[in-house]
């Protein structure tokens, strides 16, 4: 929804997704007679296909849900409850689970659907049929179940006794919301036929915990010790039997580990189970620390800390959350000497251009930078000085995935040599530079030498020559959907061939050249820096989308 609170009749509002789900026969024979009663001809309005009040949204810890419902018809006479649960861990909502709940041939309409702070679901709606009076009851879903069925058993508020005569019209309101003092209790309001009017009925629902949570949760967070890829942190325990630790890069841990299931932890970050997207299990055990590997340089990364007892694996929630940074890159020492004038004269990619004479053996000009956009290229020149009638040779290194070394593929560039010159062109320049298009978001090291008579290495010191380095800001590269097809995972759709990663902000257009919207087909793990859409755009995802910005 854009408002333009100005000139409000130029706010727009407007779908950004679309989400399938499984097939159901919506409406009823074209009228709004549908739903019998007991000793009366005057049959109830079904009410179906519309979303009842309230589509009931929650935020849990960043891990937004909605839980909503409607009607549809089983038969002409037969109204049923279809209901969903959504959920959004990023920049797109998926369906965790739908079902309908028809558990014999009784009609079930009016309802009304909350989901409690333990993550139950509970549902309250009208019954009847030609041999029951309009009454009210409910049912219920155990935490963490995402089965699509109401796992608790039906229970009833109100037997009807008498049938509503004269008009169809039923259903001015039913509501469930969840109970603020203490956030796991119910209270259901709904209507039902007296002897001589409409009645009112409220109710409080309660459903047993699914297991028993801890009653003091881990405490004193504590960072011990931080490098550049490496976080230990501590804790107090709690009462329970163990704790598990929940670790998420950029971004606080936004789901929380399922009461009932058990999960594998690892240190090496990345490599332990995931629960939800971008948030795996680094430690699982009854100490008071860990320490967490693999991590990236200057990163900061968030932690969630869960009591939890072996009988029944029940978590406690709320849960110990904390987060911490590691180290900036020091790469390694580089230097040359200065004996000689053998040197780098002049740098110069995209708005970068340095010239300097020879000042030191090694020259810290990381205060001095310029921007690259992924999947971008540009062109590198390198000016040296051979002092006198010699011959020099130069590299460039990038360290792309900024893990503070010059190591890895596609991080080297040869400027190749020069010969007899005081501030000249090496052979190889002007060199032609793609930045990678996984290359990391962020500010990374170019570091440029030059050496008499032999290639140098990145980290060599002392040697007949200078080092100096620089600063390249990688940026997000940007792509366009064009639409050959829906598929995302086609590179068909995207320019150059390119299907976007963490390192891409994405949009999707209006009107894209081919035609077609993206789908994310299921089990289809996608990816981008960011994701806009712009008016009347949609994105269908069936899979998961990250949106890592």
């Amino acid at each position: 929804m854009d408002t333009d609170w100005a000139t409000p009749a130029n706010s727009t509002f407007s779908k950004v997704q679309n989400l399938g789900v499984n097939a159901f026969s919506g409406n009823f024979s074209g009228d709004w007679n549908n739903i019998p009663q007991p000793g009366t001809p005057q049959k109830l309005d079904g009410i179906s296909t519309v979303l009842m009040y309230r589509a009931q949204y929650r935020n849990f810890d960043g891990t937004q849900k909605i839980v909503c419902t409607h009607t549809i018809a089983e038969s002409s006479t037969e109204a049923v409850l279809r209901w969903y649960e959504l959920e959004n861990t990023g920049s797109s909502w998926a369906i965790v689970q739908q079902g309908t709940y028809n558990p014999d041939n009784v009609s079930r309409w009016n309802a009304s659907i909350a989901m409690n702070d333990a993550g139950q679901i509970a549902m309250g709606y009208s019954v009847a049929n030609s041999s029951i009076y309009p009454g009210i009851r409910y049912c219920g879903q155990t935490a963490g179940a995402a089965s699509g069925i109401m796992d608790i058993a039906e229970t009833n508020i109100w037997t009807g006794a008498y049938s509503q005569t004269g008009i169809n019209r039923w259903g001015d309101y039913s509501n469930i919301s969840v109970d603020p003092a203490g956030g796991t209790g119910f209270w259901y309001t709904n209507e039902y036929k007296s002897s001589s009017s409409h009645g009112t009925r409220i109710a409080e629902i309660t459903f047993p915990a699914s297991c028993t949570t801890p009653t003091t949760q881990a405490s004193n967070y504590s960072l011990v010790s931080a490098s550049d890829n490496s976080l230990e942190i501590s804790w107090n325990r709690g009462n329970g039997d163990a704790v598990l630790v929940v670790a998420r890069e950029g971004n606080p841990v936004n789901a929380n580990p399922i009461s009932g299931n058990t999960y594998t932890a690892n240190t090496v970050f990345g490599t332990g189970d995931e629960i939800g997207v971008g948030n795996f299990v680094v430690y699982n055990g009854a100490g008071t620390s860990v320490i967490i590997n693999s991590l990236e340089q200057g990163t900061n990364y968030h932690f969630s800390i869960y009591e939890y007892f072996n009988s029944g694996v029940c978590y406690a929630i709320p849960r110990l959350t904390a987060n911490a940074t590691t180290s900036g890159c020091t790469p390694c020492v580089s230097d040359g000497n200065t004996a000689y004038q053998t040197s780098t004269t002049y740098v110069g990619i995209n708005t970068l251009s340095k010239a300097s004479a020879k000042p030191a053996a090694y020259s810290d000009y990381t205060a001095i930078s310029t921007n690259l956009e992924v999947g971008s290229t540009h062109n590198l020149n390198v000016r040296v000085n051979t002092d006198g009638p010699y011959t020099v040779h130069t590299k460039v290194w990038i360290d792309w995935n900024q893990d503070c070394d010059f190591d890895d593929t596609g991080e080297t560039f040869d400027l190749g040599t020069a010969t007899n010159v005081t501030d000249g062109l090496t052979n190889l320049s002007p060199l032609s530079t793609s930045v990678p298009v996984d290359a990391l978001i962020g500010s990374t090291i170019m570091r440029v030498s030059t050496k008499f008579n032999s290639d140098p290495t990145s980290c060599e010191t002392a040697y007949d020559g200078e080092v100096e380095d620089y600063t390249i800001n990688v940026l997000p590269g940007s792509t366009t959907w064009n639409g050959t097809n829906t598929d995302w995972n086609d590179s068909d759709n995207w320019p150059n061939g390119v299907v976007p990663n963490s390192s891409y902000e994405v949009v999707i257009p209006t009107a894209p050249v081919h035609g077609s919207f993206p789908v994310i087909q299921s089990g289809v793990n996608a990816k981008c820096y960011s994701l806009t859409l712009e008016n009347g755009a949609t994105i269908t995802i069936n899979g998961t989308l990250e949106e890592v910005k």
